[in-house]
């Protein structure tokens, strides 16, 4: 993402997703906060890292996680198309299954982990160096 569309996103989220600053305390800015929901959407990072990268706590990233892909979802609504039928699901997961001989899906994630429980009998062959269980 350039610049200059995320300025424009920027611009777009910042009224649901700015909060007033108090006595105690300023709000973190809607800059910082879309910011980081970005890095984490497109590189997977763990809030442990985007914590020591933005120097904001782990606890205040999970508190506006979900609003902040609520405002992202609310204003690029209109440019974002999700099937509205199971008849428009199915002819994707056709799609899958006659380009890439890959039945019953009906999306795909470009390079993301996904978290799984350790299937039986895999030893690491699932083990992720996070410490976890995940695939491709």
């Amino acid at each position: 993402m350039n610049e200059a569309k995320f300025d424009e996103l920027l611009t777009m989220v910042t009224p649901l997703i700015q909060k007033e600053n108090t006595m105690m305390r300023d709000a973190l800015p809607a800059r910082v906060k879309l910011q980081i929901i970005l890095r984490h959407l497109a590189t997977g990072d763990c809030f442990g890292s985007l914590e020591a990268l933005y120097r904001v706590p782990r606890c205040s990233i999970s508190s506006f996680f979900e609003a902040v892909c609520e405002a992202i979802w609310i204003v690029l609504r209109d440019f974002i198309k999700v099937p509205q039928s199971e008849s428009e699901w199915r002819k994707i997961m056709n799609s899958f299954s006659k380009m890439w001989n890959f039945p019953n899906c009906c999306g795909a994630m470009d390079r993301k982990l996904v978290k799984i429980r350790c299937p039986p009998n895999s030893a690491s062959e699932y083990f992720y160096y996070k410490k976890n269980f995940s695939i491709i």
